[in-house]
């Protein structure tokens, strides 16, 4: 599910991929990071917010969308992976980055490490099963 244009953004970093997550029916949530620091610098300076405060404005805003995903990922056994067509040392993605989120670039690429990780984890239990058995 794509919400990148949702009306009120910080439910696009939390009550969105929640709900998504509490899915039963749902392993992995394959996340969209798109919240570059110049959108969100442009964004304020329409709300009227001085030059001199947008960079420690836009900085708080990054470290909340961050904690919010965190806690997520933090309450749900469930892997997150994110990708991005903006650079990866955007603040938000470099500090998801930091704090172990895998991002790439691309949904490609997402998806490609998400079908390693699944068939490295299928193989596993595979010679896992066959050891038990001798």
């Amino acid at each position: 599910m794509d919400f990148t244009f949702g009306k009120n953004l910080i439910d696009y970093f939390t009550e969105i991929p929640k709900a998504l997550l509490d899915e039963k029916n749902a392993d992995i949530l394959l996340f969209y990071f798109y919240a570059p620091s110049q959108r969100l610098e442009r964004m304020m300076k329409q709300l009227g917010i001085s030059p001199d405060q947008i960079k420690e404005e836009a900085a708080k805003l990054v470290n909340g969308y961050s904690e919010a995903i965190m806690r997520l990922f933090e309450s749900h056994n469930k892997p997150l992976v994110g990708y991005t067509f903006q650079n990866v040392k955007d603040p938000l993605v470099r500090v998801l980055i930091e704090r172990g989120i895998p991002i790439f670039p691309g949904p490609q690429r997402a998806a490609r490490a998400i079908a390693a990780a699944y068939e490295y984890t299928r193989l596993r239990d595979k010679i896992l099963a066959a050891c038990s058995e001798e």
